[in-house]
């Protein structure tokens, strides 16, 4: 497969002044990068395992001019083949926006923008291959966009990830319209994604969107009827825009639960509390040992992240969606139900391909 000319990219990026109260998670994390690192070679090595085998795409790293990287961690890049690209900012104390930066890169023909919280399951050759200027990702539970630009639910987009094709006439214009429509990239009025909003409406008559299984965001199940999130929609957005809670919990239960994803599922976005490397008591230990396995012929296998898992009451087993077949942890050791989930599937998925990281730097669970 031709492939050259193509290249992922992750930004990485600090600013030492903050100008709201709206902190991004990178930027509250100060000059340490430990988590970051991380998540970023986890990621590579996800993007990695989907690739064809005669493609082999460049990562470039957009390293902000404040980040200062330990040397362990410096090593660690290199010897993975990250290309960095030193970038300033974009908006002084408002580090997301730096992913703007990527329409710099105009060695390469398409760019796949990746935050460092997504796992690839699946191809993302096709990512590249798209007609449209800019392709973003889902963000089924927008609530930001539509009020902004009059974005309709399904064409919003997370900027977790997205296509685009490098121009610095493109980058140029982006930089016009943050001065001249300053509300869309405002981050006290789009909390802490400012250019989430501002690329959703830079693009939106020429942009096209992917649907939400593309990169299914583990967090949608809160979003739905009665779920903690839904009922935090309505006490924050149902006054200012009725039935839009209602509408994106109908749109996720119909379109955007892992049931109804995961054949199709490319990608994985982990947000919120319910991003693996978080210490949680459920699961957590064994979750860490890696990816899960089913039973095919007289072998245990492991199981891919395109599948669901579901309690068999009658057999009492965890079993696998797809192959009917029951699931172990990578020790053979039997699934209870409390971690028979799909986020159990996803998370000790991510695990594997964290452990394989670890074991050339010795670098520690985030």
């Amino acid at each position: 497969m031709e492939c050259r000319g193509e290249a992922y990219a992750a930004l990485l990026t600090f600013h030492s002044t903050s100008v709201t109260k709206w902190k991004t998670k990178i930027a509250a994390q100060g000059a340490k990068f430990d988590t970051q690192i991380n998540l970023l070679r986890t990621l590579l090595r996800s993007l990695r395992a989907v690739e064809h085998a005669e493609c082999h795409r460049d990562f470039v790293l957009l390293l902000g001019v404040d980040v200062k990287l330990a040397e362990e961690h410096r090593s660690a890049l290199q010897r993975d083949g990250f290309k960095t690209l030193r970038i300033t900012p974009v908006q002084p104390g408002i580090p997301t926006t730096d992913k703007l930066h990527a329409w710099r890169l105009t060695n390469y023909t398409r760019v796949l923008f990746l935050d460092a919280d997504v796992m690839a399951i699946a191809s993302l050759d096709d990512a590249f291959r798209q007609p449209e200027e800019f392709v973003i990702a889902a963000h089924p539970y927008d609530t930001v966009q539509g009020a902004a630009c009059g974005q309709p639910l399904e064409r919003r987009g997370v900027t977790g990830m997205f296509a685009l094709r490098p121009s610095i006439s493109t980058f140029d214009r982006l930089i016009a319209n943050l001065q001249l429509e300053p509300d869309l990239w405002d981050v006290t009025k789009t909390r802490h994604t400012p250019e989430q909003t501002g690329l959703s409406c830079f693009f939106r008559n020429v942009s096209r969107t992917w649907p939400c299984s593309y990169l299914f965001d583990i967090g949608n199940g809160g979003h739905t009827r009665g779920a903690k999130h839904f009922r935090g929609c309505q006490a924050f957005q149902g006054v200012h825009q009725p039935g839009i809670c209602e509408a994106i919990a109908d749109h996720i239960a119909q379109e955007c639960t892992w049931a109804r994803s995961f054949a199709d599922a490319r990608a994985v976005h982990f947000k919120g509390s319910l991003k693996p490397w978080k210490a949680v008591p459920r699961c957590a230990e064994q979750i860490r040992k890696g990816r899960l396995m089913f039973y095919q012929g007289a072998n245990w296998v492991p199981l891919s992240p395109r599948d669901d898992l579901r309690w068999n009451q009658s057999s009492r087993t965890c079993t696998s969606v797809r192959h009917a077949a029951p699931v172990r942890w990578p020790d053979e050791a039997a699934l209870p139900n409390r971690c028979c989930t799909f986020e159990t599937l996803l998370k000790a998925e991510w695990h594997a391909f964290f452990l394989s990281a670890q074991s050339q730097t010795g670098l520690q669970v985030p």
